[in-house]
């Protein structure tokens, strides 16, 4: 990844940053909204290689949707099976690519979400 890349990533993790921090003072923690921000973050990370960072917050996403849907909510039920894969499949996707990805499965993730569809 080119430094310029690199420091988009970098300005785009302090916006996320800043917009997570304000939603869970304001919304609180669990709010959908806040975990959609978190959300981000951990697909910024994996952008940016830090696979740790970004399997620690999107199961930390998938937390923070049991409490704010109910463990019994379909997008639940979906989403551990989606960070499974998004993990595996970042760690086999080139670096060149993660980015695309990483946007890709964001959208997706939140048409389903605002459209409830999740079969």
């Amino acid at each position: 990844m080119g430094s310029q890349e690199q420091g988009r990533y970098r300005s785009a993790e302090q916006y996320f940053l800043e917009a997570f921090q304000a939603a869970e003072a304001s919304l609180g923690p669990k709010d959908p909204n806040t975990v959609v921000i978190q959300h981000n973050l951990a697909l910024n990370a994996a952008a940016q290689g830090n696979y740790t960072e970004a399997e620690r917050l999107l199961r930390r996403t998938l937390s923070d949707l049991q409490v704010s849907l109910g463990p019994d909510h379909p997008l639940v039920g979906k989403a551990e099976p989606m960070l499974r894969q998004v993990v595996a499949t970042f760690e086999n996707t080139p670096s060149s690519e993660r980015a695309r990805y990483a946007t890709s499965c964001h959208n997706l993730g939140l048409l389903y979400y605002r459209h409830n569809e999740v079969d």
